[in-house]
């Protein structure tokens, strides 16, 4: 049910306030990298469980007490991080993207464990103490559920208000991109309809579009690259990525990544349209799609992506012909 793997660490080789006992565990095929306080944890539920098999006589007992012990691991997990408890008891100056991944990965495994444990002790119990343990038991599964939601949604909380804060100083920005486009039409009222051309279009747009479609010919002139903004941006979303990826399950990273793709793109599409054209745009947009057409994430994303490489195409296509 349960194996682990790897190396055996004391301290993650990255960053010491993670630390980890092994390089991970497997349960039912899910590969799962583990904080210590999981391991101390899953040995705890382990002998309650060992002793309801030696002495049946106890199995209420020790269910009632492993259902507070699930409820105390989530509840503190939770306090710690979440409500940044662990910045005043282990010292910590922040709570990092990282120490999120870490304990979303922790709850992710008690939940898959969860059912385990009721399988091996409800089995056991008279009817009567059955009907009164089962149901915090599904209790217990929807708290453990709705804090791993949490920490996600903390986590494209955090590359949401990343991206706000680089949009604030984007049409500055971009008051030096019109001086390098000897292609861009100086006419508003052009710009204007070129920007709503591209969203048009976009509307009609599936979400093949996102998947690695080509560049139109006759492209970005040599040694143009994206701005500071764009730079900023993307390396943003790569540190996230390198942080995430190599910790949570597939499922978690298309959850996580899927809201941060949709949000960018939409935000992105939003403001870029409102700019004058412009070749150094251009690099921008195509740079972000790019960089987020990397990422693992939901289908759903893709539709916003699609616009984004939408309004990269219509841009070109627009400039092509001025």
């Amino acid at each position: 049910m349960v194996r682990a793997g790897g190396r055996r660490r004391s301290r993650s080789d990255s960053d010491p306030s993670v630390s980890t006992a092994v390089d991970f565990v497997t349960l039912s095929g899910k590969k799962f990298f583990l904080v210590p306080s999981v391991v101390v944890f899953v040995q705890t539920v382990s002998d309650l469980v060992a002793y309801s098999w030696k002495v049946p006589g106890l199995t209420t007992e020790v269910t009632h007490r492993t259902i507070e012990l699930f409820k105390m691991y989530n509840a503190m997990s939770c306090d710690l991080i979440l409500g940044a408890g662990a910045m005043a008891t282990a010292g910590l100056k922040s709570i990092s993207a990282k120490h999120l991944a870490a304990v979303a990965q922790a709850i992710s495994f008690v939940k898959q464990a969860l059912p385990l444990v009721e399988e091996n002790l409800a089995g056991k119990l008279v009817p009567l103490h059955r009907n009164i343990l089962v149901p915090q038991f599904r209790s217990l599964a929807r708290d453990l559920d709705e804090h791993h939601k949490c920490i996600k949604k903390k986590l494209v909380k955090i590359m949401q208000d990343r991206l706000l804060a680089n949009l604030r100083v984007l049409d500055s920005m971009a008051e030096s991109w019109n001086d390098d486009s000897p292609s861009q039409n100086p006419n508003p009222q052009a710009n204007l309809e070129t920007a709503e051309t591209a969203e048009t279009a976009a509307g009609g747009a599936n979400g093949a579009a996102g998947h690695g479609a080509e560049r139109p010919e006759g492209g970005e002139p040599a040694g143009l690259k994206p701005s500071q903004f764009a730079r900023t941006v993307t390396k943003q979303v790569d540190v996230l990525k390198n942080v995430l990826c190599p910790l949570l399950l597939r499922e978690d990273l298309e959850s996580i990544f899927g809201g941060v793709a949709s949000f960018y793109a939409d935000k992105c599409l939003e403001a870029f349209a409102a700019l004058p054209a412009s070749r150094q745009l251009h690099c921008d947009a195509r740079a972000i799609h790019d960089c987020l057409g990397d990422l693992p994430k939901e289908h759903g994303a893709w539709e916003s992506l699609a616009k984004l490489e939408q309004f990269c195409a219509t841009r070109q296509n627009r400039r092509t012909f001025v």
